[in-house]
């Protein structure tokens, strides 16, 4: 393979940033950020692409095709680069810290989000209702909450948004643990709760709500945390209306009433159902 060696400035540079390259082909498919240009696209989705190497790993989707895999939980990944950073997940590497404050992370779009906790921005929209988003990934998920898409689905008949948590849910019918803790070799099954519990070893908060800065040890501490942020409220009472975020705060309610009448709502609810169901003693005529 012929390589070129420079000791001074890259021959060809970018007029618009500066960066420099050795080849004139690497600073043609640089120019490709600037100008938007995507002239590789997918004959299956029609899907375009900068570079002719994503486009062939975006193939593989559509083909299932995953010729890199983790050789110590067996997952496939369609490029050699997704493949190095899971495995991270075993190794428990995290190369990209935070030049803000000592936290340290994964991947790099991982710091380059968590960033954006320091600036507050919010680059990522809704076009359904504007709703913005630190991250994309976030903001596509909510996408799926206006579609009520579920395009993957298990043999027993559960739908997911997305693939990932459909390969999640198969391992409860298999029993796989395949992600084990470096530090105790204890194994999960998600890879969420590998994260969360290396927490107990480093004290680390890995799981971010993206609505504000608050961080969680343990992703349901997180998905719970998040209905402060919605409007709705799903468990309401039976006798003023109220309405709670969650089924505890109702429970803690319920008992300002059952103090004021001396019966539980519980009873009372059940009391009235029974004598809807009692037939009228009324006298016919």
């Amino acid at each position: 393979v012929h390589r070129r060696w420079y000791w001074g400035p890259w021959p060809f540079s970018c007029t618009q940033c500066g960066r420099g390259f050795a080849h004139r082909c690497k600073l043609r498919e640089h120019e490709r950020v600037h100008s938007g240009e995507r002239p590789f696209q997918c004959t299956e989705c029609r899907k375009s692409f900068r570079l002719k190497g994503i486009l062939k790993a975006h193939q593989r989707t559509h083909s299932e095709e995953r010729p890199f895999s983790c050789g110590q939980c067996g997952k496939g990944f369609t490029r050699q680069s997704k493949l190095t950073e899971h495995l991270r997940v075993h190794s428990g590497e995290k190369p990209f810290p935070c030049p803000e404050c000592d936290r340290s992370f994964r991947l790099k779009g991982q710091l380059q989000s968590h960033q954006l906790l320091h600036t507050g921005e919010r680059p990522f929209p809704c076009p359904e209702c504007g709703k913005c988003y630190r991250v994309k990934a976030d903001m596509k998920a909510h996408q799926r909450l206006h579609s009520g898409a579920m395009p993957f689905s298990c043999q027993c008949g559960k739908g997911f948004a997305k693939q990932s948590k459909l390969v999640e849910h198969v391992r409860t019918h298999t029993g796989e643990k395949p992600f084990q803790c470096p530090t105790c070799d204890k194994r999960f099954s998600p890879e969420a709760q590998l994260l969360s519990h290396q927490g107990l070893h480093t004290g680390e908060r890995p799981f971010h709500c993206p609505e504000c800065s608050k961080n969680f040890r343990e992703r349901a501490h997180m998905l719970r945390h998040q209905r402060i942020h919605r409007p709705e409220r799903p468990y309401s009472c039976g006798d003023c209306g109220k309405g709670y975020i969650y089924k505890s705060k109702l429970a803690e309610h319920a008992r300002v009433h059952a103090k004021s009448t001396g019966v539980p709502h519980f009873l009372k609810r059940a009391l009235s159902e029974q004598e809807s169901q009692q037939p009228s003693t009324l006298p016919t005529v």
